[in-house]
């Protein structure tokens, strides 16, 4: 799961409107956030795992950079799920970049389940960009303030 907050309502294109859930976040995941607007965003498995290319880590490449020269030599199926990796990133991106526009941006990422009552293991501070350069951009119960470029 990966919940958002920011300073205002987000005004979002509909790609990425798609992809937030405005379910009322609980008073364990409110905790986590300084901000007063708080929402679940989704990639495009619907959940926060399709932020992450780990299955490229787990090979020893490094960053998205390092697997856009690897493409040719990935199957196709590989491609393609690098490729809906790195979109739902970069609509993330987008968001986050949108959302910052009206003051600070928090995420906070968790397994299902596990925001509820999972208590913080570290705080990281980063820009946007980064979210579209890592192949897995998000700890387990970490907080990030998302900073301007």
């Amino acid at each position: 799961m990966v919940w958002l907050g920011s300073a205002q309502s987000l005004a979002l294109s509909d790609a990425a409107r798609a992809r937030i859930t405005e379910e009322p976040a609980g008073a364990a995941v409110r905790a986590h956030f300084t901000t007063p607007h708080v929402v679940r965003v989704g990639s495009h498995e619907g959940c926060g795992c399709g932020f992450s290319s780990d299955w490229l880590l787990y090979q020893g490449v490094a960053s998205v950079s390092e697997a856009r020269t690897l493409e040719g030599a990935m199957s196709e199926g590989e491609r393609s799920d690098f490729e809906q990796e790195q979109a739902s990133r970069e609509l993330l991106a987008e968001i986050v970049a949108q959302a910052s526009l009206g003051g600070p941006v928090e995420l906070f990422a968790s397994w299902d389940g596990d925001e509820h009552g999972a208590a913080l293991a570290t705080e990281e501070h980063a820009t946007a960009d980064w979210i579209v350069s890592a192949l897995e951009p998000f700890a387990e119960r970490t907080a990030y303030r998302i900073h301007a470029r």
